[in-house]
């Protein structure tokens, strides 16, 4: 298979591996588009065989960004053939010139991550596809900034890896979110060779762990926490203070299966809340009990006054067609937790987190507890109360004796 040609290659700095005693230069070629098959290789050694380690490689940057500018521009073309404007050498590229231009752009990241999320967006669910299209646009970014656009077929673990790094570094991701790049990024490249545009193995392994360990987990509110803000709440905004126990008492999630919950999700005579699978986190329906005291909210509330297919929570603060937006239920008891001067760890997230806690505390018993939690595992709910629940050691027994 014949070796792609490039039309362009940016300028690059050779250091000589930043040994200052041997002669630096920047190095850029390109290629005209009436003789592909010619390549002008260019070469600077001026301001670079002298001077310091900082003061070269300032230097080389400002060479780098002028050729760079340059070579964008298409001021080349104009200065080899002044008499021929690009645009007049663009209708006299020769066939292979324009069967490689289009080639090239094919093999594009970001014509080919536009091509994957087509592809699968149909098989995913909705929060899938946001996860996947805001960590592919930083990719692709960084690919178009730190690699000059290169060709997917041209990458490898090598110029990949300091991507990794690089979301580190610059945005200041934690551990977990890294590796949740590292999987999307993979996933992407998996499907490039289930299509054939790119060769295995994928380049995309041994990624080492990167970013700093963050427990995530929101801090507990504390029964004090939860009476002041039942007091500034519950006659100010009683809708939001609904949201708040039915996060407490029946573990619902505050994200898409709170603010998704319908009238008709709710059970009146049997007392249960379904969440429906394309709510649910874990991609499944399921029922949770609702206790005697929200029950009783709901009803002196009025809720099954309501039409069964509106938002509990509506746009309007009432029940309605419309749902709150993602943010707006979580910035309300923002606000009031300002006001009390409650600590910022503890967020709109905690309450679920509090009633999980106040349950193990009283004495649910663990497999209780998973039922209620919703998880898979009985694994994930020993760990979910590990993290959260107080550490008590033997020092109480002792306490007297010492």
């Amino acid at each position: 298979m014949p070796r792609t040609k490039t039309l362009i290659c940016f300028p690059k700095l050779n250091d000589a591996k930043g040994d200052i005693t041997k002669r630096w230069y920047v190095e850029w070629a390109f290629r005209l588009p009436d003789s592909i098959d010619e390549r002008h290789l260019y070469r600077t050694y001026d301001g670079l065989c002298s001077g310091t380690a900082e003061e070269r490689y300032a230097r080389a940057r400002a060479i780098i960004k002028e050729k760079t500018e340059w070579l964008k521009s298409g001021a080349y073309l104009t200065e080899w053939n002044a008499s021929v404007a690009p645009a007049k050498m663009a209708e006299n590229f020769r066939p292979e010139v324009q069967t490689f231009k289009k080639a090239a752009a094919a093999v594009r990241v970001d014509s080919l991550i536009q091509k994957y999320l087509q592809a699968m967006r149909p098989t995913w669910e909705k929060r899938t596809v946001e996860t996947y299209v805001s960590k592919l646009k930083y990719f692709q970014e960084w690919v178009e900034l730190e690699l000059d656009n290169i060709a997917v077929t041209q990458m490898n673990r090598q110029n990949l890896l300091p991507f990794f790094y690089w979301i580190v570094e610059k945005r200041g991701v934690c551990r977990l979110t890294c590796e949740k790049y590292v999987q999307v990024v993979r996933m992407f490249f998996g499907w490039l060779i289930d299509e054939g545009v790119y060769l295995d193995p994928n380049p995309i392994y041994k990624i080492p762990k990167l970013g700093k360990v963050v427990d995530c987990a929101p801090v507990p509110l504390t029964g004090d926490d939860r009476q002041r803000l039942r007091e500034a709440m519950e006659t100010k905004a009683p809708w939001l203070w609904l949201a708040c126990e039915i996060q407490y008492y029946c573990a619902i999630r505050p994200g898409t299966e709170l603010r998704l919950l319908r009238v008709g999700d709710i059970d009146r005579e049997r007392r249960l809340i379904t969440v429906r699978s394309e709510n649910a986190k874990e991609d499944r329906t399921e029922s949770v009990s609702i206790p005697p005291e929200v029950m009783e909210r709901m009803e002196r509330m009025g809720l099954f006054n309501y039409d069964p297919k509106l938002y509990v929570f509506g746009k309007y603060g009432v029940p309605g067609a419309r749902p709150l937006g993602k943010n707006t239920q979580r910035n309300q008891f923002n606000r009031y937790r300002e006001q009390l001067g409650i600590s910022r760890d503890k967020t709109w997230y905690s309450w679920k987190h509090s009633g999980a806690i106040s349950a193990a505390e009283a004495g649910m018993p663990i497999y209780d507890l998973q039922d209620h939690l919703r998880h898979k595992s009985i694994a994930t709910t020993e760990e979910y109360i590990r993290k959260r629940l107080p550490k008590k050691g033997q020092i109480e027994r002792y306490a007297k004796k010492i």
